[in-house]
């Protein structure tokens, strides 16, 4: 077997995703100018090296180390986000001829091959394997040749710097000079820096290239150029490769190229777990949210910090897609007391590749809570809360409650009850038929939970639970979670999962038809609650006069997102008002012009009628003959006349 390393070069500062698998060596380029490497990955600044190019040289900073130091049958190159199809499978390619693909998981790498024992038999059954050829002129701004799109693609990069490298050829490799010309006004080429060549063909390629580059670098007046244009030399090596790997075919027709195509990942990014601290009581506290959740979340966190007891320490964890760096630091900036942390997840390439519904005005990220047990490995338990919540009392308390045994802990889901109690008696056939409940009265609601995780991963894994997650249930996770929970949850009381009044027709429309002992229980703690659980579309942040909007107001104005929540109203608010005269002023429309059509109807059937008295007189032959074949084209009966004296 053949020793392939393919070297990913990964930037300085980016948790990418790394393929585990020996075919793949990942390093940091431009190690020795940036110590940021949160992947703990080899740096190119090791042995002989020019780490320090990295700037100007890009990923070329790799390829030269792996030349000086590395030793291998064949020397590879990619990047941190680009990777090479080896799948053989036509692929849908962008007008740059790349496969976009989001995310570096388990599914991508199957579907691309990126692993296993195709790439390696692609590999060894070639001296080269390349991207695939892209034309430049079937890009959208149709380059005229390579040339034109080295000058014009980016506005970076500038012709004199062409005129100058073909000078250096010409008086260091004079042989390829008819090969750039001829290169530089062809429409296709190779891109990316990305190539896979056997060891001989590899050195070839190095101790040709490197004396080119240096010899620009040496030459090229730079003093003004900007940090992209600094990026020239790596540039010039993109367009280079190509050269030499024509040259190469052209002096020896034998030569067995491969092209694939190049995938781009968008998120390249991993998901690393969240480490338990070394600290003792622990509480941990998992939110979902996005970016548009934000204020709420903000009024959440406050409120949960403004009732923290000192007897443990609060990690809190915000797993999310898309919340901004400077939310982020707002939401940080919230943290007053020293027994906290809060840290963020991206964990949406988790979720990749499953079909995940959202009904009405739930997003996406309720599915999230399904991945708390894959990224906190080291944690038994731990709290998950809804962002649509005002806390009211310390949750270490809710913490504390002991559920061995059982998979997750919960309150009563009162509004479910009332509905199959009689408010939707469709809603019991629901639960009993589509959710598989043997006592619908025992459904949960799931703002507010307390997962036991050793018990929830040896129920199902990641993968498990989302498949089931991936069917299409009317309250979505929430469903999933009854669903294959019951029977082992343990239920806390209501007041730590109060559900507000919904636009003010919940209590009095539907609680009313709740079981006794559910009303009676809810009636208790209306006064007192620990957790406020805004459930339903009438959000306070929404609607001003929503129920328990005094406690959600009270504590926003003590966040940093106080006027963004107070504008978000304001628009929902004008919204709706603009909807409103819409409607009103479409059925006045309507209404106005639908009576002037009756009233011209009444009116030209009035003259028509005028008109067929005076041609067909009442009680005549002729009338009797029209009205005949009148009716038998309308499908009516005709009645013969009586005309007995009376």
């Amino acid at each position: 077997m053949s020793d392939i390393k393919i070297f990913v070069c990964n930037t300085p500062g980016k948790h990418s995703k790394q393929i585990d698998d020996p075919l793949y060596f990942p390093m940091l380029g431009g190690a020795e100018l940036n110590s940021d490497n949160p992947s703990l990955l080899p740096g190119d600044n090791t042995g002989d090296n020019i780490s320090n190019k990295n700037p100007t040289y890009c990923e070329l900073t790799v390829q030269y180390w792996a030349w000086k130091n590395a030793d291998a049958d064949y020397y590879g190159f990619c990047h941190y986000r680009r990777y090479f199809d080896f799948s053989q499978h036509r692929k849908e390619k962008d007008e740059y001829g790349n496969i976009i693909e989001s995310y570096i998981n388990p599914r991508t790498i199957q579907i691309f091959s990126l692993i296993g024992e195709l790439p390696r038999h692609l590999i060894e059954s070639s001296d080269i394997v390349v991207t695939d050829r892209v034309n430049v002129h079937k890009m959208p701004r149709h380059f005229i040749d390579i040339e034109d799109h080295f000058v014009n693609d980016s506005g970076f990069l500038h012709r004199h710097d062409l005129a100058l490298l073909r000078q250096i050829i010409k008086e260091l490799s004079p042989e390829y000079l008819n090969m750039y010309d001829r290169y530089f006004s062809g429409q296709s080429g190779y891109f990316c820096n990305m190539f896979i060549a056997r060891k001989e063909i590899f050195y070839r390629y190095c101790e040709w290239l490197f004396p080119i580059l240096e010899a620009f670098e040496n030459r090229a007046d730079m003093s003004h150029y900007s940090v992209q244009s600094m990026r020239v030399t790596g540039h010039l090596a993109e367009r280079l490769l190509g050269i030499f790997i024509d040259y190469q075919k052209e002096q020896n027709p034998t030569l067995k190229i491969t092209e694939v195509p190049c995938v781009f990942f968008q998120s390249p990014e991993s998901v690393s777990p969240v480490a338990k601290p070394s600290i003792k009581n622990n509480v941990p506290i998992v939110f979902a949210a996005n970016n548009a959740f934000v204020g709420p979340l903000g009024v959440a966190l406050k409120s949960l910090i403004d009732h923290i007891s000192e007897r443990a320490f609060y990690d809190i964890v915000v797993l999310e897609s898309d919340i901004t760096a400077s939310n982020k630091q707002r939401l940080r900036g919230m943290l007053t007391k020293p027994n906290l942390q809060l840290r963020f997840v991206n964990v949406l390439p988790l979720l990749d590749g499953y079909t995940l519904v959202a009904h009405a005005h739930i997003s996406k990220e309720t599915f999230f809570r399904f991945v708390i047990q894959e990224i906190m490995p080291d944690y038994e338990k731990t709290l998950y809360l809804d962002c649509d919540i005002v806390v009211e009392s310390d949750v270490a308390d809710l913490y504390d409650i002991d559920v061995t045994g059982y998979l997750l802990a919960a309150a009563h889901d009162i509004d479910f009850a009332s509905q199959i109690n009689g408010y939707n008696k469709k809603m019991s056939h629901y639960a009993k038929q589509i959710l598989k409940m043997q006592d619908p009265y025992q459904y949960f609601q799931a703002g507010v939970l307390l997962f036991n995780l050793i018990e929830m991963r040896k129920e199902h894994s990641l993968d498990e639970w989302l498949t089931l997650a991936s069917d299409d249930y009317k309250y979505s996770d929430q469903d999933v979670l009854n669903r294959y929970c019951q029977g082992r949850v343990k239920y806390f009381g209501q007041e730590w999962n109060f559900l507000f009044d919904n636009d003010f027709t919940r209590v009095n429309h539907v609680l009313c038809f709740a079981p006794k002992e559910l009303m009676d229980e809810y009636k208790q703690v209306q006064c007192n609650p620990k957790i406020i659980h805004y459930a339903g579309f009438a959000k306070p942040w929404l609607y001003l006069p929503a129920d328990r909007s005094d406690n959600f107001w009270s504590v926003a104005r003590a966040t940093p997102f106080y006027e963004e929540l107070l504008f978000q109203m304001t628009v929902h608010k004008t919204r709706a008002m603009t909807q409103n005269c819409m409607n009103d002023h479409v059925y006045w429309h309507h209404a106005i012009f639908r009576g002037i059509r009756i009233r011209l109807k009444r009116k030209l059937t009035q003259i028509a009628r005028n008109i067929a008295d005076c041609i067909i007189p009442k009680g005549s032959l002729r009338r009797e003959q029209v009205k005949r074949f009148a009716c038998k084209l309308t499908g009516r009966t005709y009645v013969e006349p009586d005309y007995r004296v009376r």
